[in-house]
């Protein structure tokens, strides 16, 4: 299991952690569980990846990480946050290059429902739908001595940031983005002042009732008061009566 904190660097505008940077500590958590004979470990394929909910700032995640039970060099890794281990906010299923023989001897070993489940996973990120012939779109990118890795490919998080710039053309570039962060902001607001709304209601309701427990205590205290008065003077009225 590795651990690690969030920091802001990570982070995009709304707060989320780039999704590009997933991947970028899933592969990291796949080096932590090499054995001392294999070098390192890098990315060669994504057959599933699930973003349940967001990870935010400072968020302390563990990722856990089990081995493939029949395919070297494939782990399923399932993120947690703030050690609640109940539901991962995300899992990716990914096959790796490993330089040297050892592997990942430190990844864990599934039970057979765990087996069951990760093989399931691998069929279902097998049927998700891929663009037919000709349906494609092909952009032209710069890439920089920075952006390859050791292995003289395109680094991992290169290659999802690539696909971030041109879904944000697609969605209609930055304009759209700016907009509906925007519209996002408003929808916020309004929902925060919905729930003040209805909290200051609620809060005046709670109020009202305290004051009418309030008064109604008040006036059964008079009442008892009262019809001891009533009472006493009765007692009285009687003695005197006996004296006569």
């Amino acid at each position: 299991m590795m651990r690690l904190r969030l920091g802001i660097a990570e982070i995009d505008s709304y707060n989320m952690l780039f999704y590009g940077h997933y991947l970028r500590h899933s592969e990291r958590a796949a080096n932590s569980c090499l054995g001392r004979e294999s070098t390192s470990a890098t990315v060669s394929h994504v057959a599933l990846a699930k973003y349940v909910s967001s990870v935010s700032w400072n968020d302390v995640v563990s990722i856990r990480t089990t081995a493939h039970p029949s395919e070297d060099g494939t782990l399923l890794h399932e993120w947690f946050v703030n050690e609640r281990y109940d539901t991962p906010v995300h899992v990716c299923l990914c096959s790796y290059d490993v330089d040297g023989l050892a592997g990942f001897v430190g990844a864990r070993t599934p039970d057979g429902k765990e087996a069951r489940r990760l093989i399931a996973l691998q069929r279902e990120g097998a049927a998700v739908l891929t663009p037919q012939d000709g349906a494609g779109r092909s952009e032209a990118f710069g890439v920089y001595p920075d952006m390859v890795g050791p292995n003289g490919a395109l680094a991992v998080p290169c290659v999802m940031d690539l696909f971030e710039r041109q879904r944000t053309v697609l969605i209609g570039g930055q304009e759209e983005l700016e907009r509906l962060k925007l519209e996002l902001t408003t929808q916020m607001q309004r929902a925060t002042q919905d729930g003040l709304t209805a909290d200051r209601k609620q809060l005046e309701t709670q109020r009202l009732a305290d004051s009418y427990k309030s008064a109604l205590g008040d006036s059964e205290a008079a009442l008892a008061a009262a019809r001891e008065e009533l009472q006493a003077a009765r007692a009285e009225t009687a003695r005197e009566s006996t004296r006569a």
